[in-house]
């Protein structure tokens, strides 16, 4: 029954064990009372379980969905979560970057941003390397973060 379970369920269950109303649910999943019965019904033979019970005040859920519940909202974040990246925070990230660089450009680039690195990332990492034959396709590959091969003077820009 796994492959019968998706994201859109599981959040129909969530709203639906928050509010205990189909109609309440309905309105904040912006969907049809229609729509969210029918995904209860799903979710009813997925769990092989009533999940709900109708009472004269709304919705009670049963021992299964109240035992879901907490598992429920890890899962709902956790995959929330892999829609959005997280934000780099430049003042508590530790992380190295790869630059690969000939000689003479680590001279006329690092006085230009080093000293806003180092009070904006103070616990940033760079490993610095000679710009080599292979930096061009660890550049493509992702393996380094930055790389230049050469440098051009009195260049315009349109």
């Amino acid at each position: 029954m796994m492959n019968k379970l998706d994201i859109n369920l599981l959040r129909v269950l969530q709203i639906l064990l928050e509010e205990l109303s189909v109609t309440s649910a309905a309105n904040r999943l912006h969907l049809s009372q229609s729509a969210v019965s029918k995904h209860l019904a799903k979710l009813r033979e997925i769990f092989n379980d009533q999940l709900f019970e109708r009472t004269s005040q709304g919705l009670k859920a049963t021992p299964r969905a109240l035992e879901l519940s907490p598992q429920l909202h890890l899962i709902i974040q956790q995959l929330e979560q892999l829609t959005h990246p997280r934000v780099f925070e430049p003042a508590l990230s530790k992380r190295q970057f790869n630059i690969h660089l000939l000689d003479t450009a680590y001279s006329l680039t690092f006085p230009f941003f080093m000293p806003d690195l180092l009070r904006k990332a103070p616990n940033v990492r760079l490993k610095n390397k000679t710009w080599n034959p292979n930096s061009l396709d660890a550049l493509k590959k992702c393996e380094i973060e930055m790389g230049r091969d050469l440098i051009i003077n009195n260049v315009k820009v349109y």
